[in-house]
């Protein structure tokens, strides 16, 4: 609203504002009528040409209270008990004990599952050794997508290689909880599509399952991938830096 305030044709300013009353519930300040108003906001004492300009530019944001109308209207529904009853049948099927705590066997299947992680980045790295390191039909849920089986997980993490620059992981720590195993890292990453391709810094915790052969049956991301990815991408990390002020108000 400042940057508004002082430049009415900041468009991105405009877009982004836009965009947060459009998808912002009533309380937290959405309104469509405000989001109307922004789309053909007029200033006084312009020369014609930058009247021109800003028609355009109202025109644009016009189409884009159109389409940002029409993709709420498509919104799916609310499937987040079905997310969990997921990853709960998920662990449920990683029934093995498996290896016995402060096993040699046990130390392997962390270091192998440790070095998986620091080499997601390398393509090579994860055509060789998803087989080795995932078990037949295992799960993954990166907190993004979900997927079954080394097939599945290696294309998956190959996609996601080729989208990064850079990627680096340091494991901090590892605890064992029954059959649970939690490792939490340290991440470093870049892509050119996210966060301006700067180096992007994030937290997690990884709950693992190890299979009696020391391959991961269950895996399970907990980190920030709201902050860590979809606040990095041009526009929508502006909507959700709006939607975080006006609940830190």
């Amino acid at each position: 609203e400042r940057a508004i305030r002082f430049d009415p044709m900041n468009y991105r300013a405009r877009v982004t504002l836009m965009s947060f009353y459009l998808d912002a519930p009533f309380f937290l300040g959405g309104s469509e009528v405000r989001a109307r108003e922004l789309a053909t906001l007029r200033v006084v004492g312009l020369t014609q040409r930058e009247v021109g300009a800003i028609i355009v530019i109202e025109l644009v944001l016009l189409a884009v209270v159109a389409i940002i109308l029409f993709l709420s209207s498509c919104s799916g529904p609310n499937t987040t008990k079905e997310s969990v009853d997921t990853y709960r049948s998920a662990m449920a099927k990683a029934s093995e004990s498996g290896p016995a705590p402060g096993s040699s066997e046990e130390k392997a299947a962390l270091e192998t599952f440790g070095n998986f992680l620091k080499n997601v980045g390398n393509k090579e790295y994860i055509e060789q050794n998803t087989a080795k390191a995932y078990a037949p039909g295992a799960y993954l849920n990166d907190t993004l997508v979900t997927h079954y089986g080394p097939e599945e997980i290696k294309a998956y993490f190959l996609k996601t290689a080729e989208t990064m620059t850079s990627f680096s992981v340091t494991i901090d720590d590892t605890s064992r909880s029954g059959s649970d195993h939690y490792v939490r890292w340290t991440m470093i990453f870049s892509a050119p599509k996210l966060g301006g391709g700067e180096p992007i810094h994030s937290v997690g915790i990884s709950q693992v399952r190890f299979n009696n052969s020391g391959q991961v049956a269950f895996h399970q991301d907990f980190w920030d991938s709201g902050q860590n990815i979809y606040a990095q991408i041009p526009v929508v990390g502006g909507m959700i830096g709006i939607v975080k002020k006006r609940l830190e108000e």
